[in-house]
């Protein structure tokens, strides 16, 4: 009788080890997809804020454009060539740009600006111009652990309007 029950026993024993390492090994492969399924994951969020940082360099962009450009339509001065018009503004825009450009927006980044700042404005070949573009060559890196993103290049393009139009 007491034979039965070690062979019981081990039978039980036996059962549950094997159980148990099925288990394991099914546990394993979830856990290994998950964590390569957060890696993509992680990727892909760091390229998502990597675009709303150039993002929020093109909207700081656009919107110097549009505040020379009313600016200008404002205090409205014919003794101005054109090319002295769009120097003027690409000096007003780099101007703006420093104090728009808010890095810490994004605090789990590393970002630097890198080199020189140049932005050249100029309208389209109309006559009368119809819209006014200016492209900015800025070094921007972005970093966080291992992942890395940069831009250097950014154009921002507005409709000329009325001031009333600029205005909203």
């Amino acid at each position: 009788m007491q034979k039965r029950g070690q062979v019981t026993i081990f039978v039980i024993l036996g059962i549950i080890l094997v159980a148990a390492i099925i288990v394991g090994i099914v546990l394993r492969k979830d856990i290994v997809s998950a964590v390569s399924r957060s890696e993509t994951t992680t990727a892909a969020s760091f390229q998502e804020q990597a675009e709303e940082v150039k993002a929020h360099v093109e909207e700081c962009l656009t919107d110097a454009l549009k505040e020379a450009v009313f600016h200008s339509i404002i205090g409205s001065s014919t003794s101005l060539t054109q090319e002295m018009y769009y120097e003027q503004v690409s000096l007003f825009i780099k101007d703006q740009l420093n104090a728009c450009i808010d890095f810490t927006l994004f605090p789990n980044l590393y970002i630097t600006r890198g080199g020189q700042t140049e932005v050249r404005v100029y309208g389209d070949s109309k006559e009368p111009p119809t819209k006014i573009q200016a492209d900015l060559k800025m070094r921007v890196d972005i970093t966080r652990g291992e992942d890395h993103a940069s831009f250097d290049e950014l154009t921002g393009t507005i409709p000329l309007k009325s001031r009333a139009e600029l205005a909203q």
